[in-house]
């Protein structure tokens, strides 16, 4: 009698996924998978300041990238900063 061979788990992510996965840190990695799933906008403004700063908690907070659109809505923001764009933007108009 020949054997049954059992159907491989099908990959959630292409290979190329996996191999990315593999440099970034383990503390960071649910919340990038998370972000592929597209189950939540939070992790995803999230997994991509982390990625764009380099996977440092502490550039995220001192990005200085204050005209990308995710600026406002990135995480570990000081507490002091508003949220509103147009406050940052008349900010800088001013300095």
């Amino acid at each position: 009698m020949p054997k049954i061979k059992k159907p491989k788990k099908k990959k959630e992510f292409p290979d190329h996924i996996y191999k990315h996965m593999e440099q970034i840190p383990s503390s960071m990695q649910s919340a990038y998978l998370t972000a592929l799933r597209g189950r939540s906008m939070k992790a995803s403004i999230k997994a991509f300041c982390q990625e764009c700063t380099g996977w440092l908690k502490n550039e995220i907070k001192d990005c200085p990238s204050k005209r990308c659109p995710l600026h406002p809505h990135r995480p570990y923001r000081p507490d002091n900063e508003p949220k509103d764009r147009r406050i940052l933007f008349r900010k800088e108009r001013n300095e």
